[in-house]
């Protein structure tokens, strides 16, 4: 997917991600259909394509802290949270 097709709500993560992207310390994949960045294979993160939220991959404890401070929440798409 060309940076022009991706939607206006992804431009801020998509931007913050090109020199991780240019370096070579992470590669463009795809998580359920939509663009993400890998590392080593793995999937650490991603946006939604309709909000812009971001979505990264962290240890319980790291969600949990971010849930307690009121700033993040887990990710569930189809009431299932990922972990």
């Amino acid at each position: 997917m060309t940076k022009d097709l991706k939607p206006a709500a992804t431009d801020f993560f998509w931007g913050t991600a090109a020199p991780l992207l240019s370096s070579g310390g992470a590669t463009e994949g795809a998580l359920m259909g939509f663009p993400c960045l890998r590392m080593e294979g793995e999937f650490f993160a991603t946006c939604d394509h309709r909000t812009g939220d971001l979505i990264i991959k962290l240890p319980q404890a790291g969600v949990q802290e971010l849930i307690d401070l009121g700033v993040g929440q887990a990710f569930a798409p189809a009431g299932r949270v990922f972990s």
